[in-house]
């Protein structure tokens, strides 16, 4: 277990996150973040939301889609 925690506090900071940041390595916390869909237990993050200018949603998902994220931030960007 020590070596994921020194690992992941490694990642943030080589990445430099200043954001306060909560490694919960059993899981307890990200458990209790849970909603229902369909019946099944779903984590309600991680979460990708990009805000435009006006403050309106341009893209919202759950899903990992790293080139959609950036596209929708560029297209954002360019709108301001």
């Amino acid at each position: 277990m020590e070596d994921v925690f020194e690992a992941s506090w490694s990642f943030i900071a080589e990445a430099g996150v200043t954001l306060p940041v909560l490694l919960d390595l059993e899981g307890s916390y990200y458990g209790s973040y849970a909603e229902s869909e369909a019946g099944e237990p779903v984590p309600s993050f991680p979460l990708h939301v990009v805000v435009d200018g006006e403050g309106v949603i341009r893209y919202l998902s759950r899903e990992n889609h790293p080139d959609q994220v950036r596209d929708a931030i560029r297209a954002a960007l360019e709108d301001l």
